[in-house]
């Protein structure tokens, strides 16, 4: 039997990798909205939006674009859940979860990579390519945190967690904890778009290595201090 305060310590680690994870996401999108062209690679309901905008207004490059981020967000969530599950396990941060927050991390490493090469200004052609490789990693992380089974939580679309932490309050559902986790969630977005933003306009060329970073952190502290699923006991 794992003693209270264990399961306690697993429980905070576990919300703050998520909290981080989060803030990633929020440097994501603000990165692929401002130096990819317009498009969200994250947040699929605003780029569903922004695709049927382009759609409307025969905007070839947006269209293409907006189109690619959720063709490879759809891929990456493909492939990540075919990995980890389907979260039958609660909060597990199984073997399976960290192999596709690797992949994220890979997928994310190549992006740097053509981001680098085109000293942070890469022409139409390869901001496509761009944008595929982040839809395919937002894909994952949300493919892996949906395995972890953490209710009212996910990291890349929040007006689930918003719409959640809301209707706990009105109802006086879930704990303290719950509320608080899915408040910093919210916050973290917002702080990781504000973040990246500032690093596209004083520091453009090393603006995707923030979510690159803080998703290897996450993976690193995942891999070190939570070696077994942190599924409650039978």
């Amino acid at each position: 039997m794992r003693r209270a305060g264990s399961r306690v310590g697993v429980e905070e680690v576990s919300d703050l990798l998520l909290i981080c994870l989060t803030f990633g996401t929020g440097a994501v999108d603000a990165i692929s909205y401002l130096g990819l062209g317009g498009v969200f690679t994250a947040n699929m309901t605003g780029n569903i939006v922004l695709l049927g905008l382009a759609a409307g207004k025969a905007a070839g490059p947006q269209l293409l674009r907006s189109a690619v981020s959720l063709v490879a967000f759809v891929l990456g969530l493909y492939v990540a859940s075919r990995i980890a599950g389907r979260g039958e396990r609660h909060r597990a941060w199984s073997a399976e979860v960290k192999i596709a927050l690797g992949l994220e991390a890979v997928a994310q490493a190549a992006l740097l990579a053509g981001w680098l090469a085109a000293s942070g200004r890469p022409g139409m052609g390869l901001k496509a390519v761009l944008v595929a490789l982040s839809g395919v990693a937002m894909g994952v992380q949300t493919g892996a945190v949906t395995a972890l089974g953490v209710a009212g939580v996910s990291t890349t679309y929040v007006t689930g967690t918003l719409t959640s932490l809301v209707r706990g309050l009105a109802t006086s559902s879930g704990s303290r904890r719950d509320w608080l986790r899915r408040a910093l969630v919210l916050v973290a977005l917002l702080v990781g778009a504000g973040c990246s933003g500032l690093l596209i306009v004083d520091a453009r060329t090393a603006a995707p290595a923030l979510p690159l970073a803080v998703t290897l952190l996450v993976l690193a502290v995942a891999l070190y201090l939570l070696p077994r699923a942190a599924s409650p006991d039978p």
